[in-house]
């Protein structure tokens, strides 16, 4: 790379405002360049036979028909579901980069599930974001926010499918976060949701956030974010202690 080159990369970083000169005319890194959020689980893919695919793999997954350790059968899917062998297969990996499935040379793909030391620690980053982040998105939540996630918390009632269930579950906790305002929480959130909302669970166990949802939804309408925060805390915690019962169920 030319000297020209560099300088001319350096003086745009500068441009930016990610580098400084120092006094003595050395360029000092000011600022870290920004990253773009991760993008939200897409539960409705574009290509429709991969999008069958995936949403009836991460059904059967979530709802316990295909079980912990268990391994996927891509010709048994391909044949059920009368889509391709190629599309079963791109569902496939699109659930194994998001640490669903974990993919085994000469074997196929295997059903994974978060250890518990991994769901200790997952909840452990959620108390520390999640009711920071509802008092922040409690200075700018309104009615329509609130009827839309009141939306979502009546989706998770146990009559609809799991994986709408816990479709509209996800979609409730990103959107809190979307609305706080706080990129770097957002970001660091964003991962987090989607492996555990993705992680299986007792299938009777998912509705139980409907009336723990419901409390936090009262606390915003009534403008108190502190009250939204402790409700959120309290929401986290038996969420934590329903995974780790699962945990020890399937351990």
């Amino acid at each position: 790379m030319s000297p020209s080159t560099v300088r001319q990369a350096m003086e745009r970083a500068i441009e930016a405002g990610w580098v400084q000169r120092s006094p003595n005319g050395r360029p000092v890194l000011s600022a870290y360049p920004p990253q773009p959020c991760q993008q939200p689980v897409e539960f409705d893919p574009g290509d429709g036979h991969v999008n069958i695919a995936l949403e009836a793999i991460l059904e059967k997954i979530l709802g316990g028909e295909l079980r912990p350790n268990e391994t996927v059968n891509a010709k048994r899917l391909s044949e059920e579901l009368d889509v391709s062998m190629a599309s079963v297969r791109e569902a496939l990996e699109s659930l194994s980069s998001r640490g669903v499935l974990n993919r085994q040379p000469r074997r196929g793909w295997r059903v994974t599930i978060l250890t518990r030391p991994e769901v200790k620690d997952v909840f452990r980053l959620r108390l520390c974001l999640e009711p920071l982040i509802v008092r922040y998105a409690a200075r700018h939540v309104g009615d329509a926010l609130l009827d839309e996630l009141s939306e979502c918390n009546v989706e998770c009632d146990r009559s609809a499918p799991q994986y709408k269930r816990r479709q509209a579950d996800y979609f409730f906790h990103r959107r809190l976060a979307e609305v706080a305002n706080r990129r770097i929480m957002l970001e660091t959130l964003e991962p987090l949701l989607q492996r555990l909302f993705m992680n299986p669970i007792q299938s009777d166990k998912v509705n139980d956030s409907i009336p723990e949802h419901q409390a936090l939804l009262d606390a915003l309408r009534e403008g108190d974010g502190e009250l939204a925060a402790d409700q959120m805390r309290q929401h986290l915690k038996l969420a934590r202690k329903r995974y780790l019962e699962y945990n020890c169920a399937v351990s």
